[in-house]
């Protein structure tokens, strides 16, 4: 259990919310539409029902609470709670894509919001789509997506938390057993293989997150030699992290702006 105060506390959006009630009200239309063939006794029962239906998901949505403390993450329900320390997480798989909706009108809308708001700089969950998932030995994946307000500084807080101890095991394996796996992606002591790609830490140019993708590209290339999106490297940034500590040159970005995916 974890009993210490929250060093942040996230609620549940509306996004879900709001939807449901389209669907309700897009049910309800449809009733009133074919009321007639129905009959009042059908028509009544299965309003009554949707309308029930929309009030207990209301509810279950909106006692919806994610907590970050200092010892794990408590994901708390209406009628259920779930505790995750910080140690036991042995992977964090991390998407995020740019929303595009609304075409012009609402990459407009969305860049007046970004510009009325008062949060501090980084990924905000109405411009962007994330999902972000905690994996431990023996424990469901726990999952932070778009649908939470600030979800964006809840995965900055997990990063910060989490990351660090990734990181050390990841310097530890390389130094004992000479390389560390990032799914498709591994480090070696003195380079980096993708499949057949080997590219000593020498050769490299450039490397880093961008545009949702890592990539790594040799000295005096435009193409890189390595490419991955960053949806499939689990523990991406800890992988950005080892290779700063083992001193690959030529880092562009790595950070969660940059590892959004913009199309």
């Amino acid at each position: 259990m974890i009993h210490s105060p929250p060093e942040g506390v996230y609620l549940r959006g509306l996004t879900y919310r709001i939807a449901a009630l389209i669907l309700c009200a897009a049910f309800l239309a449809a009733l009133l539409y074919f009321r007639a063939p129905l009959g009042p006794t059908a028509f009544w029962g299965l309003s009554l029902a949707a309308v029930l239906a929309l009030l207990l998901f209301w509810r279950q949505e909106a006692g919806k609470i994610v907590q970050v403390h200092p010892e794990g993450v408590v994901l708390r329900g209406v009628s259920s709670s779930r505790a995750l320390r910080w140690e036991s997480v042995r992977e964090i798989r991390y998407r995020a894509i740019q929303s595009r909706g609304g075409g012009i009108l609402g990459h407009l809308l969305h860049a007046l919001l970004r510009l009325l708001s008062r949060r501090a700089p980084g990924v905000d969950e109405r411009a962007v789509s994330i999902r972000c998932v905690l994996l431990s030995v023996g424990e469901r994946p726990l999952i932070i997506t778009s649908g939470w307000s600030r979800a964006g500084d809840a995965v900055e807080k997990i990063f910060a938390r989490v990351n660090p101890h990734l990181l050390q095991e990841a310097l530890d394996r390389v130094r004992t057993v000479g390389h560390a796996e990032f799914g498709p992606v591994t480090v070696q002591h003195d380079s980096i293989v993708r499949g057949g790609k080997s590219i000593r830490f020498g050769e490299v140019g450039s490397w880093g997150l961008e545009k949702g993708r890592f990539f790594v590209k040799k000295q005096g290339a435009w193409i890189a030699a390595i490419q991955v999106p960053v949806s499939k490297v689990p523990n991406v940034f800890v992988l950005a992290e080892l290779l700063r500590h083992l001193g690959v040159a030529g880092l562009r970005q790595a950070d969660l702006t940059s590892a959004t995916f913009t199309g």
